[in-house]
């Protein structure tokens, strides 16, 4: 059966190129598969989390001809949902472009949400103690947009009706400049600030996006968290 590779983050740089189409024996696993390329191609695949056809997937996920099979390391912590009458949609994003606080609010207005709760990350310098210069930032775009969806509705069924804005940054970022932005707009500001807290947390530890630090003493990726189950 036919299968299409994605490497990202260190795999990417190791293997030196970002996909690969193979042809392998029909009902392997994603551990086999996994198996199979650390042997031919020394890659370290060992604590990585995988995704299917743009969905985490089970290490003994059975493979399909035609799936679409990523290998991700761990994670360093656009696209719309319809809205529903006055109440702003959701609205989610990757970008290469400076993030802006103000594209949040202006997004989230609505005179039925009388409460707007905003985080915005920056790259900070010093990180640990060293002088950082710029941190690059890749990401995996379809995961990464429905890993967005999901953690909205996650905070939606628990604080009830809210509108969220969440658009990441990728490439490179310099000390100062945001790289993430989280917006919850609720008609009550209890719901709309714990909303955007535990909203956060969900992304750090959910979405599929890596940091390449550039400091004094080096270049190296940034360690990261496996919120599913590993190779």
């Amino acid at each position: 059966m036919q299968l299409t590779l994605h490497f990202f983050a260190r795999l990417r740089r190791e293997l030196g190129q970002d996909t690969l189409q193979v042809s392998v024996d029909n009902g392997l696993s994603v551990r086999q598969l996994a198996q199979q390329l650390m042997a031919q191609h020394g890659l370290q695949l060992k604590g990585c989390m995988v995704a299917v056809n743009d969905e985490y997937a089970e290490p003994d996920q059975v493979l399909q001809s035609g799936d679409e099979v990523a290998f991700l390391p761990p994670v360093a912590g656009g696209s719309g949902i319809p809205s529903d009458g006055d109440i702003p949609a959701d609205y989610f994003a990757l970008t290469t472009q400076p993030l802006r606080l103000e594209d949040a609010a202006t997004h989230l207005s609505a005179a039925a949400h009388g409460a707007n709760a905003f985080f915005s990350g920056t790259v900070r310098s010093p990180n640990d103690g060293q002088q950082v210069s710029a941190i690059d930032y890749e990401g995996y775009e379809a995961l990464a947009l429905n890993v967005m969806a999901s953690c909205a509705a996650q905070v939606r069924q628990k604080f009830g009706p809210l509108s969220v804005y969440t658009v990441h940054r990728l490439g490179r970022v310099v000390p100062g400049e945001s790289s993430l932005i989280i917006g919850v707009s609720s008609a009550h500001r209890r719901a709309a600030l714990d909303a955007c807290s535990e909203l956060l947390e969900l992304l750090k530890a959910e979405l599929p996006v890596w940091k390449y630090e550039h400091d004094c003493s080096g270049e190296h990726w940034v360690a990261g968290t496996a919120a599913h189950k590993t190779l």
